[in-house]
């Protein structure tokens, strides 16, 4: 009976398993104060779950610390964020892997690219959160990172658009699909304020009133974990520090 209440909170993550423990917990505290009802039997079926459960808590932690997430620990800034997306992004990060997380991601959006192709990402930089850019054939993908929820700035994907993408491209630039803007949300009620696609007033009138690239919203815990997620199938299975590193990663973002 209690598993089949509980089950879709049992992941193998600390999370998971703390979840469920309070979900048992909270329905003793419904019996106990005779919310729910008063059938004894089930008072003490929930209880003995509660203990089992408890324990196997206890016994996971103790062999593999499944309470302990760096990242969790530590806490995550924004702009933190930002540059362990971009390092990995990068051909040339700290992770090694080459062009693996790139290549992922590009494959996400649905944009073609060759090993001969040279892209440079960069993060917090002209106050864009992360920028990746091809010269040949010219694409530019930005990256507005919202993973903490910061509320947007007036203008501010426009005046992004406009540096990165118009302001080099001209009208070449309607013609782009390659072209991206990528806003990362921490979850599905974040999304880009209206004002920020709109033109600065007392721009020139030339210009577009509005951004030309309709924004894809990522939800950092579904698209960026199901990226990630895909990465570690390809990464060598004795990589422990780096499958370490992007499971706790992928852990902090879904719990």
């Amino acid at each position: 009976m209690t598993t089949n209440i509980f089950e879709a909170y049992a992941d193998s993550h600390a999370d998971g398993v703390n979840r469920y423990i309070n979900g048992l917990s909270q329905v003793l505290l419904a019996y106990a104060q005779n919310k729910i009802g008063d059938d004894t039997e089930v008072l003490q079926t929930l209880f003995s779950e509660f203990i089992t459960q408890s324990r196997n808590y206890e016994q996971l932690s103790q062999d593999h610390s499944i309470g302990l997430n760096i990242f969790k620990m530590l806490g995550v800034s924004e702009v933190l964020h930002s540059y362990l997306i971009s390092d990995l992004l990068d051909p040339f990060g700290r992770h090694g892997q080459k062009r693996l997380f790139l290549d992922l991601f590009l494959h996400r959006l649905k944009i073609g690219s060759s090993v001969t192709d040279n892209w440079i990402v960069t993060a917090e930089t002209g106050r864009i959160d992360i920028l990746i850019r091809r010269q040949s054939p010219p694409t530019v993908i930005i990256i507005e990172n919202k993973s903490n929820g910061a509320i947007d700035q007036p203008n501010q994907l426009y005046r992004y658009w406009y540096q990165q993408v118009y302001n080099i491209e001209g009208e070449d630039a309607y013609k782009n699909p390659s072209n991206k803007i990528i806003y990362l949300a921490p979850d599905d009620w974040k999304t880009p304020a209206p004002d920020s696609l709109l033109k600065p007033k007392r721009w020139r009138n030339n210009l577009p009133d509005r951004v030309t690239i309709e924004p894809m919203i990522w939800n950092y815990r579904k698209e960026v974990v199901e990226w990630l997620e895909e990465a570690c199938t390809k990464i060598n299975a004795n990589n422990t520090r780096m499958l370490q590193f992007l499971n706790q990663y992928i852990e902090y973002w879904k719990q």
